[in-house]
């Protein structure tokens, strides 16, 4: 989850766009994951264990008549409270689409090498593959989120990558929260992939963007992406995150403990 996040996509040329989730709001996309926020919800001491991936399991007889796939309902993920996602291949490529669009409208060229470096590797396994140094999953919603917020958190305060106790911390902050958010109670698999998807495109977006930025040295440039970031989140999040310190027991106000 550190600087190495969403390195390979080259988004220099979004960021006329913009670096918020404003490409994806519709009246089918929802983006208020933090509506609650980290807000309050308590700091928990303890970290959240990650459920282990399920042993191997010799590969099935074909058949001629193999049953149809159902898809399960959405389910809390085992081992700690996490809301689980699946992710569906024809909306993962229509949310594809419609980020790419946005691209498309102001940097036709720049849409075209993003389309081309997702081709390559999605951003669902991009992200994937950043949070397994956390021990986190995209298929865990608030794992999802968690990353989102620090990775923002990061950008807004210029701030390396935290420890791993660090971010456990975080993710049961973002599970207490999601947990008292109704409307994920009542939430399809389809609405909760496409708020995971949304907040996966923002983090890559930014992160990858952001990181451009400080390879090629221009201090001020850095600042105004940091500063951007800060306000975009202050906006749509309703939350300070300069106001914030990250510690081994997550986020607390700064001057706070």
């Amino acid at each position: 989850m550190g600087s190495k996040l969403g390195c390979g996509i080259a988004l220099a040329a979004i960021l006329s766009v913009g670096a918020g989730p404003a490409w994806a709001q519709s009246k089918s996309i929802q983006t208020d994951i933090f509506q609650n926020g980290a807000q309050g919800g308590g700091i928990p001491g303890v970290t959240v264990p990650h459920t282990a991936p399920p042993k191997s399991q010799p590969a099935p007889q074909p058949s001629k008549k193999a049953p149809a796939k159902t898809a399960k309902a959405p389910a809390p993920v085992k081992g700690g409270g996490g809301i689980a996602v699946t992710y569906d291949k024809k909306l993962s490529q229509d949310i594809q689409e419609q980020f790419l669009a946005k691209i498309k409208a102001q940097n036709p060229q720049g849409a075209e090498e993003v389309r081309q470096q997702l081709q390559q590797r999605s951003a669902e396994e991009r992200f994937a593959d950043d949070l397994k140094a956390y021990g986190f999953s995209i298929n865990d919603l608030s794992d999802v989120a968690t990353a989102h917020m620090i990775l923002m958190w990061m950008i807004a305060n210029k701030s390396d990558a935290p420890s791993a106790q660090a971010a456990q911390a975080v993710r049961g902050q973002i599970r207490n929260s999601l947990a008292q958010d109704p409307s994920l109670k009542k939430a399809t698999a389809r609405d909760r992939q496409i708020k995971a998807e949304n907040i996966i495109y923002d983090a890559l977006m930014r992160i990858s963007a952001f990181n451009q930025i400080r390879r090629a040295g221009d201090d001020a440039a850095v600042q105004k992406f940091s500063d951007q970031t800060q306000a975009d989140f202050k906006k749509t999040q309703q939350l300070d995150l300069r106001a914030l310190k990250l510690s081994n027991r997550g986020f607390t106000m700064a001057g706070k403990g």
